[in-house]
Order: structure tokens, then sequence, then C-alpha cells
């Protein structure tokens, strides 16, 4: 039952600085302008091999280019501006999601807490609190919400921060068992209600200690929003994407939890990353990861294109004195002022019919069934060259290196070996083992050898790649 996932191209942690790569992400598409004056806006994160900003660039250091079909190409020639520090001076959006479910009453081990203040949701309230400690615009907004089986809206976005401070101290306990379950997916629709009418910078962090469970999925019993709909991660993805809102994901909780395998996905398509945290001070330490990352992005607006398209497909090249690196993404055109035309008022809906049908036609998206094997998937090609796209698993030695003979060839980068890793089937344990003989990461961690889950992302010197275990008979 597992099914690739796609991920983060991040490899910044401040704090895990060993074994990564530079990384540049198009963290934000913001196309609220785009029908009055054409503008597209965008936010860049750039990291160094350390983690850290990439800081004192301009705009010669930054090509643009967009495509209406992903093949055609055209360059951008001009920008309408460039800026750094837009973040720290216009201010950010941020909703805090918080997991309320029952696990989170329990300690990081998954055992009863004797003592409140082992509760992973203490953990959770002290670790926002830091976060707002860490806020250094004044400009910056924050919301808060809370979710189980229901999406609990606490707070709307406020420069307040004692007043998030309070409300976090209003979490609950759920008190009947039906509201113990987690409805990840549903909750991220509901959450992006909080920027309606919202422009700028705009980012959710959600904390999850496990995996999506729908009530009516589990039990049977009709949810009192989504009834008998089973809220899908495409959906929330979609809308993510449509509103130009970045997602970043904590797995909180004991290492070898169970996370949930499509936030991942939703993350890296919507700009964001993931990222783990075991301990209390790791869950700090995220969160303190997450501000200083969007603090340092710089900003790029120029005039789009004007070809018809259902969405338009941009591509960054960065050039330093040393490296060159790029990124892709997509933003739809089917939006006014920031939102999907369907939301508009009825006025400005009738005026963009056209648009509208052109955009139920083109709009629907196939999202790839699970995989039944094993497998590989490269994510990110960095400026590498890899010999195949996904690979497909079996229960001998896969090699992945810079030789001939290894089942998974990266070539151009000359710090990868022959044999850089090695993935072993333990048929008797029925798992996977990476181990490393050159430098690589998992889930942005150095290591030399893992057992390997589904979700779990492998960094070799910016090639990045993503183990599906397949489906468990």
């Amino acid at each position: 039952m597992k099914i690739k996932i796609l991920l983060l191209v991040l490899s910044g942690f401040l704090y895990y600085g060993t074994g990564f790569s530079s990384s540049l992400r198009i963290t934000q598409i913001d196309s609220s302008d785009l029908l009055l004056n054409q503008n597209i806006v965008l936010y860049l994160g750039l990291m160094d091999a350390q983690g850290g900003a990439i800081k004192n660039l301009n705009q010669l250091n930054f090509l643009i280019y967009e495509s209406s079909n992903k093949k055609d190409y055209r360059q951008i020639k001009q920008f309408e501006s460039f800026q750094t520090n837009s973040n720290i001076s216009n201010g950010v959006n941020f909703l805090l999601l918080i997991d309320n479910s029952g696990s989170m009453y329990q300690t990081i081990d998954g055992k009863k807490a004797h003592n409140k203040s082992y509760r992973r949701i203490s953990i959770a309230r002290s670790a926002v609190k830091s976060f707002l400690n860490n806020i250094s615009s004044a400009n910056d907004k924050v919301g808060l919400a809370a979710y189980n089986t229901n999406y609990d809206a606490i707070s709307e976005l406020t420069t307040d921060r004692a007043a998030i401070e309070a409300y976090l101290d209003n979490i609950r306990m759920p008190k009947y068992k039906n509201e113990f379950y987690s409805e990840i997916y549903g909750s991220l629709t509901m959450a992006m209600e909080a920027f309606k009418a919202i422009r700028g910078r705009k980012v959710i962090i959600i904390l999850s200690d496990g995996e999506n469970i729908s009530l009516f999925e589990k039990t049977g019993q009709p949810h009192r929003i989504f009834k008998k709909k089973v809220i899908q991660y495409q959906e929330p993805l979609k809308k993510l994407q449509k509103q130009g809102i970045s997602l970043y994901v904590i797995n909180f909780g004991k290492k070898g939890d169970k996370k949930d395998k499509h936030l991942i996905k939703i993350a890296t398509q919507s700009g964001g990353t993931t990222f783990d945290a075991h301990n209390p001070e790791d869950l700090k330490k995220v969160y303190f990861s997450i501000v200083k990352q969007i603090e340092k992005e710089y900003q790029i607006t120029y005039k789009a294109s004007m070809e018809p398209s259902e969405k338009k497909y941009v591509k960054v090249v960065y050039t330093g004195k040393k490296e060159r690196l790029s990124n892709e993404r997509f933003y739809f055109t089917g939006t006014v002022f920031g939102q999907p035309v369907q939301e508009l008022k009825t006025e400005i809906f009738a005026a963009f019919i056209i648009a509208i049908i052109l955009l139920v036609f083109l709009s629907l998206i196939r999202f790839e069934k699970q995989r039944k094997k094993p497998s590989l998937e490269i994510l990110n090609k960095g400026n590498a060259n890899v010999s195949t796209q996904i690979l497909t698993l079996g229960q001998d030695k896969i090699n992945v290196g810079s030789g001939g003979n290894a089942n998974i060839t990266i070539a151009g980068i000359p710090s990868i070996q022959d044999n850089h890793a090695t993935l072993f089937y333990d048929k008797a344990e029925d798992h996977y083992q990476l181990i490393g003989n050159g430098k690589l990461t998992v889930n942005n961690q150095a290591i030399a050898t893992k057992i390997l889950e589904s979700g779990d992302l492998i960094n070799i010197d910016g090639v990045t790649m993503v183990f599906d275990e397949g489906q468990k008979k």
C-alpha cells in the first residue's frame, strides 16, 4: 500500500550541517497580481552546503524561464523588481496547525504520560512559544489552529503573539473517542480559509505525530463536515498550489514512528519541505530553522508571458562562483486576486466564465496509482545525469554510484564514487538496508547505514531519490 512520494529538495537544516549540497527552491509563486498587472512574484530559498542561506546575491545571479507547455521555454529578459529581506520588511503570514489527536497526550515514546509536561502536546506548546519569540519582523502575522477528527480554527492571523501564546494553553484533550483520529488532509483544506484576501508570503506549518486517519473510513461513522467523503491528499495539494501557500511539515515522535507518506509530496510540490523531530530540543530547532530559512528568501517580480494556458511552468536558474542550480514549478493562471476563480463573487465570476470552462476541462490532473513492488524513484537529478527515473527493487543487492556496473548510474558529479551506496534486502526481517560507502543523507541526516521506510528521502550530493517499500501482503 505504499506509493511513491515526491519530496523536499531542500537539504538545509541549520543544525544538520554535514553532508549537504547547496539547494534552490521556488518556495512560493504569487499570481494574485496576474490579472491586473500581468505580474508574477517568486519567492526563492537558496541554501549552502551547511544549510545556511546564501547571502549578498543580486539579480545577475538568476535567470528565469517560463513555458506554457513545459517544453518551449522563453527567458524573462527583465525583472520588475529584485528584493532581499522582503519577508522581514513586509512580514510573513504563518498559520500554525497543531496535531491534537489522542496520541499527542502520550509521551514521545508512545507511553502513558504520568506527568503532563512529558506529553507531546506540552512539548509542542513549548516549541511554538519558542517559535513566536524567534520571529524577528513586527509585520509577521501568526494564526493558530488545531486538528484531530475535527478542525478547530483557534485564532485568525494576528501580530499579537501574546494572544497566540494564551490560545495555545487553551488547547484541550478531545473528550470523545471518535475525536481522537487525525483528519490531516481535510484539516489542511479547511486551514486555507485563513488566507482568504491575504496577500504576500503565506505559510502553513503543520505538526503531525502520525498518519491521516479518516473517521468515516475507519469507523463507518459520517464526519460532521465531510459526511461520507474521504478527503484524499490531492485535494489540499491542489488548493495550496492554486492559492500560492507553502506547506512545511514537522513529523514529531520517536524514531521509527509511522508518518504520513503523502505529506512529503504535499510539502514539496507546494514549495515547502519536511522535517523530523524526535525530542523537545529537535522540535524547537526545527521551528527556528523554518523561520530563518523563510526570512532569508529572495523575491523576484516579473511580467508573465501572454500565451493562453491553464498553468504556466517557471524555471529558475542560479549561477554562483562555483555552482549552477535550478528548480522548476508551475502556477495556475485561473486565479483572480490570489483566489481560485470559482470562489469569487458572482459579478467577477461571470466576467471570466470562458476561462472557467477552460479550467474545468484542463485541470483534471492524473495522479499515479500506488506501486505494488518496492522501488527507488529519482525526484531531483541536480546537476547529474541519472540512468533511470524509477528502479523496481528485487531481492538482490542494488548499487548506486558513478560506475558502469551500478544499477542506478549517476554521472557528472566527481565526488560520487563508483559504488557510492548499496541497498540490501534482508529476507528474514523483510526490509531494505542502505549502506553508504560515500557521503549521503537520509531525511536530512548524514548516515552510514539505515533500515529504510517508505517515504525516506535519500540525498547523494544533490541527487534526491525516495524509497517506497511497496504493498505489504
